[in-house]
């Protein structure tokens, strides 16, 4: 095998994991339209602004729900 079969061996594998990057992405894109539909991204991003350092209200108000 000489350096030109190489390269053209190493061109068509690249071409080939970069569209598996994009088929991934994609998917990955659409998870996360799903999720923030359904609201589960905006709680998230909530939760993680309502927690001050070392305290978690998100979780203490949960653990006062308990009691």
């Amino acid at each position: 095998m000489d350096d030109g079969e190489r390269y053209k061996e190493a061109e068509e594998s690249l071409t080939s994991l970069q569209l598996d990057l994009a088929q991934i992405l994609s998917v990955m894109m659409e998870v996360m339209v799903l999720l923030s539909g359904e609201g589960w991204l905006t709680d998230t991003v909530a939760n993680r602004r309502e927690n001050d350092g070392s305290t978690w209200r998100s979780r203490d108000r949960v653990a006062g729900q308990r009691r």
